[in-house]
């Protein structure tokens, strides 16, 4: 592997302005440190850790390396970036992996000069990444961003009140949530309170995106607020953006249901 991938910050060392002055000449040790400047950069913003040698020539679509050690799929969505050799510089979308191979459908790497031998790095999508609004915290775009499991908010509505009149549950707020991979429970806190002392209920349902949905429901018999909480059970819900709907009925026809000052966890 490349020296300058192996401790990018050491390598990251900017050209000086009286570098690249009117007066100074164009060197190849000029040229060398603006290179690695930009590489560095890119390992740095993009890199995910992963790097390796082919071992043989590829086809068109599938690059070979023995010692891969990857996980099936690990980096489907992600970037081949060839390192040295006559494609150096080249990107590919990685379409399948498997612990030794990755292939680029419908991209010509041995046409383009890739070779037994050539270096790689695999990076996060830098052309979703450019071309969208900023990172996509997803895991495949850019790296998963992890909550501090239990203490970084994940849904908020603090002070405003949210009322429901009636017996049939009604939605009240709706929010776009990420789910984890492997998620466990989502913990809930907020203020539930009734018009009269009677039942009222705060249903709770975050939905993946395969459609799947797991719900959970609390009740307060209470005409003023206090602080209940809940966990839902979300264990068989798939990684991805999902969406969270809360509900809220009362007991009889003309009563009113009271939410306020909710609050969301993941908590694992």
């Amino acid at each position: 592997m490349a020296d300058l991938f192996d401790n990018p910050l050491s390598a990251l060392s900017f050209a000086l302005k009286a570098d690249t002055d009117a007066d100074s000449p164009t060197s190849q040790a000029l040229m060398d440190k603006l290179r690695k400047g930009i590489e560095t950069l890119i390992e740095l913003c993009f890199g995910t850790g992963d790097s390796g040698t082919a071992t043989s020539d590829p086809s068109e679509t599938v690059l070979t390396d023995t010692a891969g050690g990857y996980t099936a799929d690990e980096h489907n969505g992600r970037v081949l970036f060839i390192l040295s050799g006559n494609a150096a510089g080249n990107t590919y979308t990685i379409d399948d992996m498997t612990s030794t191979t990755i292939t680029c459908t419908g991209d010509t790497l041995y046409t383009d000069g890739v070779r037994s031998g050539d270096e790689y790095l695999i990076l996060y999508d830098i052309k979703k990444t450019r071309s969208e609004a900023g990172h996509v915290h997803d895991g495949v775009d850019s790296a998963l961003t992890e909550n501090a499991l239990g203490r970084t908010i994940v849904v908020q509505n603090s002070h405003a009140e949210h009322s429901v009149t009636g017996t049939s549950y009604d939605t009240v707020l709706t929010f776009n949530i990420y789910i984890p991979a492997n998620p466990s429970n989502m913990y809930f806190i907020m203020e539930l309170k009734g018009s009269a002392s009677d039942q009222v209920d705060a249903r709770f349902t975050i939905t993946d995106t395969d459609s799947s949905t797991a719900t959970g429901t609390e009740s307060r018999s209470s005409t003023s607020y206090g602080v209940q909480t809940l966990s839902v059970d979300c264990s068989s819900l798939a990684a991805g953006v999902g969406t969270l709907v809360v509900e809220l009925k009362a007991d009889g026809a003309a009563q009113t249901a009271y939410l306020k000052n909710l609050s969301g966890y993941w908590n694992k």
